[in-house]
């Protein structure tokens, strides 16, 4: 699971498998617990890259639906595994839908998330995300909208509706 860190320093997406540790879905602990004077040491088989969004949707077992949407494809040119792995644009705020929600997609839809069409697809992901600014949870109380990247035409940007549960916090 991702290591949460309320100090504002990069997270590291740790998954344990059958096999050993792996971090953010690309480096392999090959050997782990290496007693030093001042630490421990785990020696791992690549060099640990920098995790982008990308990088923990593709690592975290609840949102393989979303990793699997994003990177279809139809949905090469919208630009979202580019788009959420650069800096360009950054910083971004994901709403991320669990595998649990695009389960129950289709009872609301008829369709299932494997079965929209690319246009379809690529307007419900842009509808999932906010560009230029990382909001915490704390950060959305108080706020009424956020506009995200689903550009509607003529009369702009979609806002989201953020309705605050004081209860769930």
């Amino acid at each position: 699971a991702p290591a949460s860190n309320p100090t504002g320093k990069i997270d590291m997406f740790i998954s344990n498998t059958a096999d050993g540790v792996i971090l953010n879905s690309t480096s392999e602990v090959s050997t782990p617990n290496i007693a030093a004077s001042n630490g421990i040491i785990h020696i791992v088989d690549e060099v640990i890259a920098l995790p982008s969004i990308v990088t923990f949707v593709g690592s975290d077992p609840n949102l393989t639906s979303l990793y699997a949407a994003v990177t279809r494809l139809d949905q090469a040119s919208a630009g979202f595994v580019g788009l959420l792995s650069g800096e360009p644009s950054s910083p971004f705020t994901v709403f991320a839908p669990t595998n649990a929600a695009f389960t129950s997609y289709p009872t609301e839809s008829g369709n299932t998330a494997s079965e929209l069409t690319g246009g379809n697809l690529t307007k419900i992901l842009k509808y999932h995300v906010v560009s230029g600014q990382n909001y915490s949870s704390a950060q959305l109380f108080g706020l009424t909208t956020l506009t995200t990247l689903l550009d509607t035409g003529a009369a702009g940007f979609q806002a989201i509706t953020v309705v605050a549960n004081p209860t769930s916090g």
